[in-house]
């Protein structure tokens, strides 16, 4: 006589289907989602910007202008120490300032970051905290703020492609040239690709402030899912 099936043994199959499709739907699902979050961070940073701008536009007053004047003295300060507090990638996670200090909830936006060539909108924190990589980029601490000016290196760092979401992973195919964009509360800066390169991890001087300059840097892992070595995108402002 012929033992029939038990009925875990459907289970087991219909369990082993369900975490198949998962597998399969997972990277688009959660792309999807991240996509929805990141519009939906970006309107709402805007929206609170031009609130903030409708506030102070009658009195013509700098948008918080305590928060510019602590960015430009730390940037200055950078510049003149020589960065001397960026002695390894630890060093990276702390966020330069505490935004509550300046009225901001502490996990704002500091900027967003738009690159067309690439299809790329970002928001940008401060600090290079997994969490912060998990929404966007992240200003790498003891590098510029990004507010531009002479002697700074603003240093972007982000994921180069997590559980399907791109973040950074196509930044290999920007060239010279291209225009990358920063956007913060006092405006809207433009940069131009000059330089790309491939760098060890510990290269720390391969992301300093060079004198007289306005750059942007972004930075993420390389080769894509090895991760072994770090990608380099240089960017010079324009405008």
């Amino acid at each position: 006589m012929r033992r029939q099936n038990g009925p875990w043994l459907w289970l087991l199959l219909l369990f082993g289907t369900l975490i198949g499709l998962w597998l399969l739907f997972y990277p688009a699902v959660n792309r999807t989602v991240f996509r929805w979050e990141t519009a939906r961070t970006i309107q709402d940073w805007e929206e609170a910007l031009d609130t903030a701008r409708e506030t102070v536009g009658q009195t013509k007053t700098l948008l918080y202008p305590e928060l510019y004047l602590a960015m430009t003295d730390y940037n200055r300060q950078l510049a003149e120490n020589g960065q001397a507090g960026l002695t390894g990638p630890e060093a990276y996670e702390a966020a330069a300032l505490h935004l509550p200090d300046y009225g901001l909830e502490e996990e704002t936006p500091v900027a967003v970051l738009s690159i067309p060539a690439i299809g790329l909108e970002l928001p940008v924190y401060l600090g290079a905290t997994q969490e912060h990589f998990s929404k966007g980029a992240a200003v790498l601490g003891e590098t510029s703020l990004p507010i531009g000016g002479e002697d700074t290196n603003c240093v972007l760092a982000g994921h180069r492609g997590y559980r399907g979401i791109p973040y950074f992973r196509h930044l290999d195919r920007l060239e010279r040239g291209d225009l990358v964009y920063l956007t913060t509360f006092w405006g809207k800066m433009a940069y131009a690709v000059t330089e790309i390169a491939v760098i060890a991890p510990n290269e720390i001087d391969a992301i300093l402030i060079r004198e007289g300059q306005d750059l942007l840097t972004l930075l993420t892992c390389h080769p894509y899912t090895v991760g072994t070595h770090r990608l380099v995108i240089y960017c010079e402002r324009r405008a």
